[in-house]
């Protein structure tokens, strides 16, 4: 599986990229909305200090993407643009689920 993560926050991508190494998916990590290149993904990630309506958008016309996570702290409010959203603090192993979980969904629309 293919994920994007849009974040600047290094203890979210710590945690993002050690869930990914244990699912074997391949993770791109982005920082900065200006790095963000044209493409396809199963999974786009954005943590909530990235958050905007316009990155949203900006994000909607570079890349197409199956499902999407927001990870948002609890002073934030959860976005239902987002297919999933979860709350931080959060354990590795709730995103090793999900990707688990969504890595089998997506291999079942395609067969």
């Amino acid at each position: 599986m293919k994920i994007l993560l849009l974040n600047n926050n290094p203890v979210v991508t710590k945690l993002v990229t050690l869930s990914a190494q244990k699912t074997s998916d391949e993770l791109l990590v982005v920082e900065n909305i200006d790095e963000l290149e044209t493409g396809e993904y199963d999974f786009l990630i954005v943590d909530d200090e990235f958050y905007s309506d316009d990155v949203i958008q900006e994000i909607k016309n570079k890349i197409k993407f199956s499902k999407s996570l927001y990870i948002y702290s609890k002073n934030a409010q959860s976005v239902d643009l987002f297919t999933t959203s979860i709350k931080k603090p959060f354990l590795p192993t709730e995103l090793v689920e999900l990707f688990s979980s969504t890595s089998k969904e997506l291999k079942n629309k395609s067969s």
